[in-house]
């Protein structure tokens, strides 16, 4: 039975490799490039009418502080796109926080204080080494109000982090410094806590005395 069916197959298979190989043409289309690159969704809101909000940007690592390294010079697009409850596209944009003193500021995301959105961006002064936060009025129609600067830290190099936190109403938001260790110096965190205007309602810092230590649990 077996060699039968070997010989069944084959005869199958056999017209496959005899057709003749100088009558196969491959055709290939020039390179195709797509004049827009990927874009990956960063943040999404809505407001009061039920229009929804897209933030889009060309490269996953746009929001936050990994683009103070070697990877800030790709200046990625940040888009911003508006489609209202049939989910029909009204406008896209690109945003952009323009810079100070000839250093670009980067997107940082989009964070809603008692329903308002605000775009916070940050640069680095490579020649002070300072580091900079600010926040943006972000209109309905798009466009970014004035910059506002936000918190600041010593920053060699680029190092360090900002990190935007809410309260669990989001009627509070949070802004953590946490600047690079320096050395065998213990890590420092200050913090600012704003209102929905942006006034300070609390503020304090602290650092962990644990860097190059020995730690143990001991009791159990």
């Amino acid at each position: 039975m077996k060699p039968f069916l070997f010989l069944a197959l084959l005869c199958l298979v056999s017209p496959v490799f005899a057709q003749p190989t100088g009558n196969v043409k491959v055709e290939m289309s020039p390179v195709y490039k797509n004049e827009q690159k990927q874009t990956y969704v960063t943040d999404m809101f809505n407001d009061p009418a039920g229009n929804i909000y897209l933030v889009k940007s060309e490269d996953k690592t746009t929001a936050g502080e990994v683009l103070f390294g070697a990877i800030a010079d790709k200046d990625p697009v940040v888009l911003i796109e508006k489609y209202d409850k049939s989910l029909e596209q009204l406008f896209s944009k690109t945003l952009s926080a323009g810079e100070v003193d000839g250093y670009k500021r980067y997107y940082q995301g989009v964070y809603r204080v008692k329903g308002k959105p605000w775009f916070f961006s940050a640069y680095f002064d490579k020649k002070e080494d300072m580091r900079y936060l600010y926040r943006h009025e972000l209109g309905d129609d798009g466009k970014l109000g004035r910059g506002v600067k936000v918190a600041k830290m010593e920053s060699k190099k680029g190092g360090g982090r900002f990190n935007i936190l809410y309260s669990p109403d989001s009627a509070l938001l949070a802004v953590v410094t946490r600047p690079a260790v320096k050395g065998k110096k213990p890590e420092e965190m200050s913090f600012q806590v704003f209102d929905g205007d942006f006034n300070i309602v609390q503020e304090g810092a602290t650092t962990f005395p644990y860097i190059n230590k020995e730690m143990d649990i001991k009791g159990f």
